[in-house]
C-alpha cells in the first residue's frame, strides 16, 4: 500500500504545481507589473488559504466532490466531441486556429455563423443527461436511479454526446 500512496501523492503534487504555476501566469496577465514569481507566490498563498478554509473551517470536502462530479457530467461530453473532431480531421491549421483570437471570420474551423451546431446540440444533450443522472450525497438527479444507484453521469453523458456527434458528422455545416 505504501508505494500506491507515494505514487498518488507525487502525482497529485505535480498536477498541483502545474495548476498553481498556470494561475500565476493568468494573474501575471492581469497584473503585468508583477513578476511571474510574485504572481505564482500570490496564487499559491490564496490557494493554500482557500484549501485550509474549505477543509478545516467549512468542511467542504463533500461539497467539492459533488461539484466535481457535476462538472464532469458537463465537461466530459465536450471533451469527447473535441476528440472525435480531432480524429476526424487528423490535421490542424494553426493560422485558422487563431482566427477567433485575431478577430477574423471564416476559415477551416468556421461553421454556421461561427457555431458548430451539431457539436453544440450533442454537448447540450449529453450534458443534460449527465446532470439528470448525477448521484452524489448533495445532489440526486431525477434519473439518478436509472442504473440502480450507479452514477452514470460522466460515462453516460460522454457516450450520448459521442453517439449524437458521430451520427451528425455527415451534416456538419462549414
Amino acid at each position: 500500500m505504501l508505494p500506491i500512496v507515494v505514487i498518488s501523492l507525487l502525482g497529485g503534487l505535480s498536477q498541483g504545481v502545474l495548476c498553481v504555476y498556470a494561475s500565476g501566469l493568468d494573474l501575471e496577465g492581469l497584473a503585468p507589473r508583477l513578476k511571474r514569481t510574485q504572481t505564482t507566490i500570490i496564487t499559491a498563498g490564496i490557494a493554500i488559504a482557500l484549501l485550509y478554509l474549505g477543509v478545516f473551517v467549512f468542511d467542504a470536502v463533500e461539497s467539492v466532490t459533488a461539484m466535481t462530479v457535476a462538472l464532469n457530467a458537463v465537461i466530459t461530453p465536450w471533451v469527447v466531441i473535441l476528440a472525435i473532431g480531432a480524429l476526424r480531421t487528423k490535421t490542424y491549421d494553426p493560422t485558422d486556429l487563431q482566427a477567433f483570437a485575431e478577430g477574423r471570420r471564416g476559415g477551416r474551423y468556421w461553421y454556421t455563423a461561427g457555431w458548430n451546431v451539431p457539436a453544440v446540440i450533442a454537448w447540450a444533450v449529453g450534458a443534460g443527461f449527465g446532470l439528470l443522472t448525477v448521484n452524489t450525497a448533495l445532489y440526486l438527479g431525477p434519473l439518478a436511479e436509472i442504473a440502480g444507484g450507479l452514477d452514470l453521469s460522466t460515462i453516460g453523458s460522454a457516450a450520448l454526446a459521442g453517439l449524437i456527434y458521430t451520427a451528425s458528422a455527415g451534416v456538419i455545416n462549414r
